[in-house]
């Protein structure tokens, strides 16, 4: 899902505005999706940066303290999870318990603090989407947009380009909250690029002088807010070079990014989610698919 078509900008992309409202700490009341989910305590981060992901030009700029990312959970769970809650999880796969969907329940808050990134929520099992920068007007069953129509620029010198360009972006990825017998529960995820950078060199070939208000880009490849939704997505964006065998949905491939051996296979039936023999799972174009 895409909004069309006009992005106004000057070189960049988009800084979201963190908002004040109230964290998603504990379950809302209402809140169905989270019924009958295993709950996990102390959950951290490791967030890894992909090519080019909250870094300058010059590759000397990383995440920082202070830096906040929303971890919001896009699947509602099935009858199959709920027949193993009480008992052994020993025969149903992780991608038989969760549908993806393309809207969120939550919208944990992770801070960065001494390096480290955790949260003061208990946290639902399930399938998560990070994004960065955090926005607390999101919340349950609302579809989860990032906006590029609002930017920021604090001076013309290189370091402010550098600035901005790291800063007004904004990032995705995804990871699994898995509850288990630890008492921690550490979650790696890889953040990607959601906006492609736009910069202009203008040249006055007159002897006027002119003030240059706005640029504006047009183009069917050009937008200035796109949603984020698992549940439609292009496999052959995804796998490459062997698409002979791939499953067919057009959904996002959790075992096949988390690289899980374990969904190779249905106990119920064969044939599975992993796929040992694809050459390679391109996950930053999974990603940017999402």
């Amino acid at each position: 899902m895409r909004t069309k078509h006009l992005m106004t900008a000057i070189m960049l992309p988009a800084l979201f505005a963190a908002c004040t409202n109230d964290d998603f700490q504990t379950i809302e009341q209402g809140n169905q999706g989270l019924d009958g989910r295993k709950m996990v305590d102390n959950v951290t981060l490791t967030v890894n940066a992909a090519p080019d992901t909250r870094l300058a030009w010059n590759g000397t700029y990383s995440f920082e303290d202070g830096d906040e990312i929303g971890a919001c959970l896009m699947d509602e769970i099935t009858d199959k999870y709920k027949s193993e809650f009480n008992g052994p999880r020993n025969y149903y796969l992780w991608h038989d318990w969760f549908d993806l969907t393309d809207y969120i329940h939550t919208n944990y808050k992770f801070s960065r603090k001494d390096g480290e990134w955790t949260t003061g929520a208990k946290m639902a099992e399930g399938n998560y989407f990070f994004v960065m920068p955090y926005n607390a007007n999101y919340g349950y069953r609302m579809a989860y947009t990032f906006d590029a129509s609002f930017q920021t620029q604090n001076g013309t010198s290189d370091e402010a380009l550098k600035e901005a360009y790291a800063k007004n972006n904004h990032f995705v990825g995804y990871g699994k909250v898995v509850a288990g017998d630890a008492d921690s529960e550490n979650v790696a995820v890889d953040m990607v690029p959601v906006f492609g950078t736009t910069g202009f060199i203008i040249e006055n070939t007159g002897t006027q002088t002119y003030t240059i208000e706005r640029i504006v880009l047009k183009g069917k490849n050009i937008y200035n807010a796109v949603v984020l939704d698992p549940t439609e997505c292009d496999p052959t964006k995804q796998y490459a070079p062997d698409l002979t065998s791939q499953i067919s949905n057009e959904n996002f491939n959790v075992a096949q990014y988390v690289a899980d051996p374990l969904e190779d296979y249905k106990n119920y039936n064969a044939g599975g989610w992993y796929n040992p023999y694809w050459e390679k799972y391109d996950r930053i174009a999974a990603m940017k698919d999402v």
